[in-house]
């Protein structure tokens, strides 16, 4: 195998292609990164047998062929050089790596022995906009318990639904819960599955403002295809938990306030709250919003914060990230916080929009 490819594009396809290189890989050659160069493009492989990443880049085939190189010393050699193109030729069990006046050998593994990425036969395919996932991600993954990712990894991962024209992304760690939801160009059978969040985060990172994403379904693994990217993610397997009677539960109470303002007292009171038991902040909703924090071994901390408020007064107390966590994920001006009682879950959301809800139970106070 001998290709010319460009630096530029082969640097960020290796970035895109390390985050499915095994870490502490099980055996050897999953800790690299499989080439394949023919009828000038060079395809990539890499695969942690959890996630696999299949990338196309442009390139002057010379020679065809293909080889295992490990990912990780490959990358680094590339992030390095500092010329325009990069030279990479194999003789026997090496591959010779070469850019300006930079000169490197590495070892290489069979590539027979790769575990190749199979493009299976899917049940199901949506297509959507890139920039509506990355959004519906970034509204949803946080949520997610990726401190369980063993022991109960429903609640490490990401639900995806698709029923008719919606498509409605949820994640919860039990104590909290965000959905969002979107529209899709057209109707499809009603599916789920779950993602990993970790992983989820991960592709979102890879996706633009711009363009098209194919999604596809195939029982065990789900595939995201965008640009020249192929990405196959393990599912996990299980029920996730039912959650639509806390996103029909009736409210009582409402307020209505400037989605910043409300972030950025919260964050100030914060400085207080961080240092409780439970990171906690306490919320009147009276005239407005009292925001408070009280630590014994620190002090006090108090904002008021003008909002609408309907119903009545109610006393409320909060771990403080996981107000201020949503907060930040909403791209609306003001949000709407729904209540009944002291104990009971809220709800926040932007007002007048139904396309993000985020549920989350109060701490309870001695």
């Amino acid at each position: 195998m001998k290709i010319i490819v460009a630096k530029n594009e082969f640097e960020d396809a290796l970035k895109i292609l390390m985050k499915a290189v095994a870490v502490k890989a099980q055996t050897p050659i999953l800790s690299g990164i499989y080439f394949s160069a023919q009828n000038s493009y060079l395809e990539m492989q890499a695969t942690d047998n959890q996630v696999g990443i299949i990338s196309k880049v442009p390139a002057n085939v010379e020679e065809d062929g293909e080889t295992v190189i490990i990912g990780k010393k490959l990358f680094e050699i590339v992030q390095k050089m500092t010329g325009e193109v990069v030279t990479i030729s194999t003789e026997d069990n090496c591959a010779k790596i070469l850019s300006a006046g930079s000169n490197f050998k590495l070892l290489t593994f069979k590539p027979e022995d790769f575990p190749k990425i199979k493009q299976e036969e899917n049940l199901q395919k949506v297509n959507l906009r890139q920039f509506a996932l990355k959004k519906m991600i970034k509204q949803t993954a946080f949520a997610a318990d990726n401190l369980k990712e063993l022991t109960r990894p429903i609640f490490a991962g990401v639900l995806f639904d698709f029923a008719d024209k919606k498509i409605r992304l949820a994640a919860t760690n039990t104590h909290r819960l965000a959905v969002a939801t979107d529209n899709l160009p057209e109707s499809v059978e009603n599916f789920q599955f779950i993602v990993p969040a970790k992983i989820l985060q991960d592709i979102s990172a890879m996706l633009n403002d711009t363009g098209k994403i194919e999604i596809n379904y195939t029982g065990k693994s789900a595939n995201f295809i965008f640009d020249n990217l192929f990405v196959s993610v393990r599912l996990i397997a299980g029920n996730f938990p039912n959650f639509e009677r806390l996103l029909n539960e009736e409210k009582t109470k409402f307020a209505k306030v400037v989605r910043e303002e409300f972030l950025q007292a919260l964050e100030r009171v914060a400085v207080i709250g961080k240092e409780t038991m439970y990171r906690t902040v306490d919320l009147l909703f009276d005239d407005d919003i009292k925001i408070s924090s009280t630590s014994p071994e620190i002090g006090t901390a108090e904002e008021n914060v003008v909002a609408v408020i309907e119903g009545g007064e109610l006393d409320i107390s909060f771990n403080y990230n996981y107000l201020t966590d949503a907060l930040k994920v909403i791209d609306a001006d003001k949000i709407q916080i729904g209540l009944t009682e002291t104990l009971k879950p809220i709800e926040i959301k932007p007002v007048d929009n139904e396309s993000f809800k985020y549920i989350v139970t109060p701490v309870r106070m001695a």
